[in-house]
């Protein structure tokens, strides 16, 4: 059976409105009303998926020193809480 292609909503928008939005990043997205919902994203902002992350760290990306260590003590301590999920452990700090 084949997929229906998801339609592009139509949206439009006060003039004053695109005028103000111009110049910057902005994600658009719909609610589950869909109504539209409209977040700056900041000019340092780096919008990736996981498997862009990781692409973007193995080609050497440069990236600060500060950043990846925050990166890898985030990544040790998922993992650390991946394997005690796994291995039936308790982490010391859920009661």
């Amino acid at each position: 059976m084949a997929t229906k292609a998801k339609q592009s909503p139509d949206i439009q928008m006060v003039p004053e409105i695109i005028e103000n939005l111009k110049g910057s990043r902005w994600m658009l997205s719909f609610d589950h009303e869909g109504k539209i919902q409209i977040k700056p994203i900041p000019p340092d902002a780096c919008v990736m998926n996981h498997e862009q992350i990781l692409e973007a760290l193995n080609k050497r990306v440069v990236f600060r020193p500060d950043l990846i260590e925050k990166f890898m003590i985030g990544a040790i301590h998922n993992l650390v809480l991946q394997c005690d999920h796994v291995n039936g452990i308790k982490p010391v700090n859920d009661v």
